[in-house]
């Protein structure tokens, strides 16, 4: 399960409030109502935390449905790095601490970075330009994707757990 609530049918807004400040859970939604609302959104240039989220979603179906032959549930969410050092050395955890230099180099694209080049200079593309999305609304849209695709959640990167 995901920390988002996406794939229980809760609106991103709710999710976001209920991540930070807890309490009684949202509304649910079912999938159907969820897919309705998501294919529902028009494309706009003045979006509400909602609407930012599900049009976020419907941009991320409509690439994914658009592209079956990408491996999409096989695609990291997010981009993967590795901090090399002027050696070449993939560095740890602790000599990065120690303060160890070196660079982040993606070893393997993620969703967006296999998402951009297929809707730049596209009308979804274009509407991608114009949502403003926080890392949450990110990290929901694609839950919520996942979701309605059958996909299992994965950790909503604005979400950061301590100890």
């Amino acid at each position: 399960m995901s920390d988002d609530g996406a794939e229980l049918g809760i609106a991103a807004e709710d999710g976001m409030k209920a991540a930070i400040a807890g309490g009684e859970e949202p509304p649910r939604r079912t999938k159907e109502e969820v897919r309705a609302t998501v294919m529902g959104t028009e494309f706009s240039s003045i979006y509400d935390y909602n609407t930012s989220a599900n049009a976020a979603a419907k941009i991320i179906l409509l690439t994914i449905e658009g592209h079956p032959e990408i491996d999409w549930a096989n695609t990291p969410t997010e981009g993967k790095y590795e901090y090399v050092g002027k050696d070449g050395v993939v560095l740890t955890r602790q000599q990065i601490n120690d303060g160890a230099v070196g660079t982040f180099t993606k070893i393997e694209d993620g969703w967006y970075d296999k998402m951009k080049p297929l809707i730049i200079d596209t009308a979804l593309g274009d509407a991608w330009d114009k949502l403003g999305l926080s890392g949450f609304q990110w990290g929901w849209a694609v839950n919520c994707a996942r979701w309605l695709l059958d996909m299992p959640p994965v950790d909503n990167p604005a979400i950061v757990r301590l100890g």
